[in-house]
């Protein structure tokens, strides 16, 4: 009996470590506007929703504007979210056991979001929300770019989403995202599976002792 009090209070410490350990916080953690990407490219993502181009140039006033305008390569292509007052739309990410996440964000906006869920394909629990003005200070917003990069601690994300309002759009292009190997207690030894787990050992343990007694 001993034996089995003490597994189990083992095995229910590691389960609520493994959940405490679930506590993911995302940081902006570089914003660059001042260096021309040497490198751009086009990232499609898993789903969109809405208005959504994943490919596009130049500028329309008042409904898109090229992150890429006023420098050597205004003509490079990039991806849209809305358009003028088309509506709203967005764009999906996946990259399961991620750690971190880097873009360029076009004329940030009070309107576009980018939000961190812990499941796959937006699911899951959302984690952290920006918005433009956390990019760059209010009052500069809707001009030029930033090279961003997040990164999570305390855990990783599964999925990001795009996504503007409809007020006006959310360009973006380089998107780059890096996992991690899944942790094990992540991969199926988890929950209840741990409780059960624990169980089978206690069950072993009591039969072995049967066995030499």
């Amino acid at each position: 009996m001993r034996l089995f009090l003490a597994s189990m209070t083992a095995g229910v410490a590691l389960l609520a470590f493994s959940q405490n350990a679930s506590a993911v916080t995302i940081s902006l953690v570089s914003d660059n506007a001042s260096i021309v990407p040497s490198t751009n490219f086009i990232t499609a993502p898993v789903s969109s929703s809405g208005v959504f181009a994943l490919s596009t140039t130049g500028s329309d006033l008042g409904v898109k504007r090229s992150p890429y305008e006023n420098t050597p390569i205004a003509n490079t292509p990039y991806s849209i979210i809305s358009s003028g007052s088309l509506g709203a739309g967005s764009a999906t990410y996946d990259c399961p056991n991620c750690t971190t996440f880097s873009f360029l964000w076009g004329s940030p906006d009070d309107y576009n979001f980018v939000r961190f869920y812990s499941g796959l394909n937006g699911t899951g629990d959302l984690i952290s929300t920006f918005i433009g003005t956390d990019v760059v200070p209010p009052g500069t917003v809707g001009l030029g770019f930033n090279e961003v990069g997040f990164a999570a601690s305390g855990g990783t994300f599964s999925s990001v989403v795009f996504s503007d309002s409809g007020r006006a759009a959310f360009e973006y292009s380089n998107v780059r995202v890096n996992s991690v190997p899944g942790p094990i207690v992540g991969s199926g030894l988890s929950g209840l599976g741990l409780v059960v787990a624990c169980g089978s050992l206690i069950g072993f343990a009591r039969r072995r002792r049967r066995q030499l007694a």
